[in-house]
């Protein structure tokens, strides 16, 4: 009996404390939240003594209903996605962003603007960031809300996919500016082209004055060595881009050494450093921000 007891007991304790673990929550275990960027938050939040596990998810979405069902929780996701959440701290701590992408075969295809109602556009996963961007962007412009023919694939890659087989004209994602990504080999070695997701419209858009997307020139094609001796640019396009934020629970409402915690991680998360080894130091200079002159002539191109 009380060998029983003694096993029961140690049964309700590590259920206690896989319960009372807490994570960063970010994306699938291959992506650059789990692997790069949820690290770097581990490191500023070590310093304060918490000691938080990274956590795979379906995305920003996921992340936010995650960290809502435990406040003291850590979230990584799109800005653009966080802008209309009131009742969690958000954090920017200026660690990247993630850019706005559209790739297609047909070279008539110059812009999102004045798409027919039929073209075959595919998304990655139901619910991923990517198709909650889309759904932003559909709101602000009634060509992309009338389109009918939207499906979804498994990632941004086999969204890819679907253009290079001719299952789709089109595809849509938002992801790290990583040329060394399998997603840009794939669209680079079957030579689609590039379609920049932007329009004066979409940098308008903010939220109690913060800016939900900037202008950016950004880099899409790795740059070899003979340009890089003879100093020429990397090929790069125009589009916007929304920052990499970090949210946990506010600390409202609490008391005690409960919120004086809380207060302690939002405080560190703010010093959460951008990932630097292993050649993330290069992908950061893969993105420039633009001159108002310069996003003048590109929107000329693009607007309505």
């Amino acid at each position: 009996m009380k060998a029983h007891l003694t096993a029961t007991a140690l049964v309700l304790v590590t259920s206690l404390s896989t319960a009372m673990a807490e994570s960063v929550h970010t994306g699938s275990e291959k992506g650059s939240y789990y692997n790069v960027f949820c690290p770097q938050v581990q490191a500023a939040i070590k310093k304060e003594y918490f000691n938080h596990s990274c956590a795979t998810s379906k995305g920003t979405a996921d992340n936010i209903e995650k960290v809502r069902a435990n406040p003291t929780d850590i979230g990584i996701g799109q800005l653009d996605l966080l802008a209309d959440v009131q009742d969690l701290q958000i954090i920017d701590a200026d660690v990247g962003m993630e850019c706005m992408y559209a790739v297609t075969k047909d070279s008539s295809i110059t812009s999102l603007s004045g798409l027919s109602g039929r073209i075959p556009l595919v998304l990655p996963g139901a619910g991923s960031g990517s198709e909650q961007s889309f759904k932003r962007l559909q709101s602000l412009d009634e060509g992309l809300a009338s389109l009918r023919n939207v499906s979804n694939a498994a990632s941004a890659y086999e969204a890819v996919q679907k253009v290079v087989s001719d299952e789709a004209a089109m595809a849509f994602f938002v992801q790290f500016p990583d040329t060394r990504n399998d997603v840009f080999k794939l669209i680079n070695e079957n030579k689609l082209s590039f379609v920049p997701v932007i329009n004066r419209n979409i940098l308008r858009q903010e939220v109690n004055g913060t800016r939900l997307y900037e202008a950016l020139e950004v880099n899409v094609t790795p740059q070899g060595l003979l340009s890089k001796l003879k100093r020429e640019e990397a090929p790069s396009i125009q589009t916007s881009c929304t920052k990499i934020a970090l949210f946990t629970g506010k600390s409202d409402g609490l008391e005690g050494n409960a919120k004086t915690d809380q207060d302690a991680m939002i405080a560190a998360l703010g010093n959460t450093q951008r990932p630097e080894k292993d050649g993330w130091k290069d992908m950061f200079d893969n993105v420039k921000t633009m001159g108002q002159g310069a996003i003048d002539d590109v929107l000329k191109k693009f607007d309505k």
